[in-house]
């Protein structure tokens, strides 16, 4: 079968959630022997390449063009439309998957009932099953259009529970539940051993460097927790509105350490060799960080619970609010078999729910049954 991939980036230009998983869903299809392409808005005008069998197609607005249009939404549509235009009709795919928050819907809608093939709309945000959430980002106009266009939706994925219930209540379409997927590493560490000794305890903190994400609450952690023999790591792209917090820091706490963006290899890297993950956003679609972790036998302390999972399978700690969670640091790194434990817990539930090949096969079902 021939699939497209859509997405606001690809992972060279772009790290988010979004763009890491489509970069695996597509490895993973093209090692089951289909044809795959990809189709997204690149941050600089570059020719159609290929890329471990991915056939990949960038589409390119100069950034001033992006500027004007982008309040301006009829006319961004019109520019959207053109541009998938070209690309669709040359690829004419039997699946077009379209994972990102953008406005590029409406017109996938368009182009694909014209040139046929199935549309598969994977949601990766909250506000993406609230009318609200798409009013408050592009503005009622869209939201009507967008509302329109989910009739000729084919499938919908969801990333957990509550934004299956949240969408079937707000706009009465059901689908199924697949939870992000991620590779299997045959070199990770099997556990951890929370050993200062033998592993140095290093803490851990991932993601752009957004209010929604709330890095100030993880630098309030690092505050009161500094003077413990621990190493704090943040990694995430900057952010203007945290550059005087993040150097004030780096200057005053030596086990304080900022690396600003990573490359996806250099994230697993960091993530393979930490004690704990830390995760302060106030909400989320299911954060790959979680994943990334637990595939390491790196428990999560985190402000969110998806589906419960922390409660039901012991693999981190879900936190009402800051204090508690540097609570929960301070039980982990004083009580080695519950941490072990929990370490152990982590890998088994990333082999149950989150490997990429299972996951990919779900959605082949899913597809291939209705």
């Amino acid at each position: 079968m021939r699939f497209c991939l859509i997405s606001e980036n690809n992972i060279d230009e772009a790290i988010g959630g979004a763009e890491i998983q489509c970069k695996y869903i597509a490895l993973e299809l093209v090692k089951r022997g289909h044809n795959v392409h990809y189709i997204y808005k690149s941050n600089f005008k570059r020719n159609p390449f290929n890329d471990n069998g991915i056939f990949f197609e960038p589409i390119y607005i100069p950034k001033i063009i992006q500027k004007i249009i982008s309040r301006l939404i009829p006319l961004k549509l019109a520019v959207e439309y053109i541009l998938l235009y070209k690309s669709m009709k040359k690829i004419r795919a039997d699946y077009w998957y379209y994972r990102s928050v953008n406005t590029f819907l409406v017109s996938l809608v368009r182009i694909k009932n014209k040139f046929g093939g199935k549309l598969i709309y994977a949601l990766s945000m909250d506000m993406q099953t609230r009318k609200s959430g798409w009013i408050n980002r592009f503005g009622r106009f869209y939201h009507n259009k967008f509302e329109k266009k989910l009739n000729s939706v084919n499938y919908f994925i969801f990333q957990k529970l509550s934004q299956k219930t949240a969408f079937i209540n707000e706009y009465s379409y059901d689908g199924i539940v697949i939870y992000n997927g991620h590779p299997y590493e045959p070199n990770f560490i099997k556990g951890k051993i929370l050993d200062p000794s033998v592993y140095p305890l290093k803490i851990i903190w991932l993601g752009n460097l957004k209010k929604i994400k709330q890095p100030e609450k993880f630098i309030e952690l690092v505050m009161k927790l500094h003077h413990l023999p621990i190493e704090f790591h943040m990694v995430g792209k900057k952010s203007p509105y945290f550059d005087d917090l993040i150097t004030k820091t780096t200057r005053e706490i030596k086990n304080f350490h900022y690396h600003g963006q990573l490359d996806n290899m250099a994230v697993l890297k960091m993530i393979s060799t930490s004690s704990l993950t830390i995760s302060t956003s106030s909400s989320e679609g299911f954060p790959n960080v979680f994943i990334e972790s637990w595939k390491f036998g790196v428990p999560v302390i985190s402000l969110i619970n998806p589906d419960s999972l922390f409660s039901t399978y012991e693999i981190g700690f879900a936190c009402k609010d800051i204090e508690e969670m540097i609570d929960k640091v301070k039980y982990l790194i004083s009580n080695r078999l519950v941490y072990q434990k929990m370490s152990a817990n982590c890998l088994k539930i990333f082999n149950k729910y989150f490997r990429i090949e299972k996951n990919v096969s779900l959605m082949l079902e899913y597809i291939n049954d209705n």
